[in-house]
Formats: structure tokens, sequence, C-alpha cells
């Protein structure tokens, strides 16, 4: 494969995101030409102008394009519909209301193929709306290459994140069907499932994808579904139960359920408090308290991970608790950012 270009498969789930497809189009027409590329467009029950604007791609786009539709609703069946079409080497999976340094497909390529993996991580740029920079997606610290196993605890304790945008897979290491059929959190679901059979993974620490956060993604909808993160934590126990663990990697995993799931459940009822109905919100609370106990709370300290200790002890004794320390401290890091 090293004697020829190589392929890259990029997909593009597309919903409603007619106003931002101008700006996309142009990022894509303008990528790096030191790879070949195919484009797999998949319209996810758009009710804007978005196919029609994506249907007119085809003959500008560095390769050939292909325009599906979902055959059900939701970014995950999407991603696993496109990636199911995919012919290419290696598969990018952009979103459509971001942006990308025009080298990113080829410069995660050139470092596939220097340390023969299947998958790279690059840096990203977090972003408000507004154009202001709000912080650094440094899945590329911590140096490279390494293996599936440790790329699994990084996930686990934070040190690598779920997101697929800064991530360049070969196309046979994602399988069939990696994405979770979630509404939320299906990238996370995925790299969860396609890490432990991942054998090396290599990093390019320069960051060359913009990620927006918008107001209006799933994770900010005025419906949640609190079984997302459950199905998440699902999944990390059978990723983690993969590799075989040892009693010193089994902390990372202590460290996702409280951090990625138990706490953020509580957010969650705390942030939609009008929009969740008070059942749900209850019963979602007494399974969060239960999950906890204080043997957890305690490695918790003495790792060092005193904030996320706190909050599980607050939230332990008493939910109603916490769901006051995290209004007051939302409430003031608003007034901060409106300050500055």
């Amino acid at each position: 494969m090293t004697s020829k270009k190589a392929r890259v498969s990029v997909v593009l789930p597309v919903h409603n995101a007619a106003v931002y497809l101008r700006r996309t189009h142009r990022q894509l027409v303008t990528l790096d030409r030191s790879v070949d590329y195919e484009f797999v467009i998949i319209d996810d029950h758009s009710s804007d102008d978005s196919r029609d604007q994506i249907l007119g791609w085809g003959d500008t786009l560095p390769g050939p394009v292909r325009v599906l539709s979902a055959s059900r609703r939701g970014v995950a069946h999407a991603r696993n519909q496109a990636i199911f079409a995919c012919t290419g080497d290696y598969v990018w999976l952009a979103d459509a209301d971001d942006e990308w340094d025009p080298t990113i497909a080829s410069s995660m390529v050139a470092v596939a193929r220097e340390h023969l993996a299947d998958l790279v991580v690059c840096n990203a740029i977090k972003r408000t709306t507004a154009g202001e920079d709000i912080g650094i997606i440094a899945d590329a610290a911590g140096g490279s290459p390494y293996d599936g196993r440790e790329a699994l605890m990084r996930l686990l304790d934070g040190r690598l994140q779920g997101h697929l945008w800064n991530k360049l897979f070969l196309r046979e290491a994602l399988g069939t069907d990696p994405f979770p059929a979630t509404r939320a959190h299906s990238d996370l679901g995925g790299m969860l499932r396609v890490l432990p059979r991942v054998k090396r993974i290599a990093a390019v620490p320069q960051s060359l994808y913009v990620y927006f956060q918008n107001p209006n993604s799933i994770l900010n909808s005025k419906t949640y579904d609190f079984g997302d993160l459950r199905q998440s934590l699902k999944l990390a126990e059978e990723a983690f139960q993969e590799i075989n663990p040892n009693q010193d990697e089994f902390y990372s995993l202590i460290q996702f359920t409280y951090r990625n799931v138990l706490i953020p459940s509580l957010n969650e009822i705390s942030r939609r408090k009008s929009a969740i109905d008070r059942g749900v919100a209850r019963d979602v609370r007494r399974a969060v308290q239960s999950r906890m106990n204080w043997r957890d709370i305690t490695l918790l300290t003495k790792r060092g991970h005193r904030k996320l200790a706190a909050q599980a002890s607050i939230a332990k004794v008493s939910a109603t608790a916490y769901h006051l320390v995290y209004r007051v401290a939302t409430a003031r890091s608003q007034h901060s950012l409106a300050v500055d």
C-alpha cells in the first residue's frame, strides 16, 4: 500500500445543515491532494435544502461522491450505513458544522503509514459559534505509537477523547456497525467498541480540526435519554473485560464511571430541571447514588482526583445539595464569562 497513493473515505453525515454547507463544500474542495479521496455523504432525514445542496457537489470535489439517504433516523445509523459503503484504505468522519485544516487527512495518512498504525489522532481546537477559542482537545499528547489497550485506558481516564472527527481509522479496524444506536454519545460508544481490536495508534501533534460548540447539538437539545449514558458505561465495561485488566488498570474504569456517567447524569438533571419528568429524575438520582460507594470515592481522592471525589461525596450524601452546588457553580461561571 505504500507504493501508491492511499485512498481516504470521507464520511459526512448531514442533518438540516444547510446553513453550514457552503463552508463545508469549500473546505472539502481544498483538501490536500497528496492522497486520493472518495466522499460518502449521507442525508439523515433533513427537512431543509441540505440534500439539494449536496446533490450538486458531484463534479466539484477531489474524488468520487456518493450521496446516500439514511435508512433510519439518527447519526449513529447514518455513520454505520455510510461506513458500510466506504471502499477507501482509511476512513475519516467529519461533521458538517465544523472546520478543518486542508492537510488533516493527508497528514494523518502519512503518520499511519510511517508507523503502520490503524488509528491516528490529532489535536483539535474548541471554539464557540461566536468565534472565540475556548480550549484544546489534546488527544495527540503523551507520545505515540501505542497499542489498543493503552488507548482504551487513555479513553477511560480522559487523556483521549471519544470524538471521531480528529481521528483517522483504517477501514478494517471499524468493522461493521461500530456505532451503538443511541441518540447521544454514539461516537464515544463507537470508540469503546473499536479500541480493543486496534493494534497500533499514532499521533499528529498538531491542531488540525476546529470543533464548534453548537447550542443546537444533540447534547443541548430539550429532550435527553439517560439510557445513553448507561449504554456508554455498559460498552466501557464490555471493552474493559476484553483486555483482561489488572488491578491498577481497573482504576481507569472507576474514573470513567464517575466522570462520564454518574456525575453527568446529575448535571443533566440540574440543567434540564424544568424539562425532565420528576419521576424520571427521581429514578436517575436513586440509581446514581446506589452506584456510588465510599471505597471508590476514597480511591479517587487518594489518586488526586479531588474535585471529582468532592462532587461524588456531596451527591452520595444528598442529591438535593449537589443540585444546589451545581447551580451556584454554573451561575458563577456564567457571571465570570460575562464580566470577561
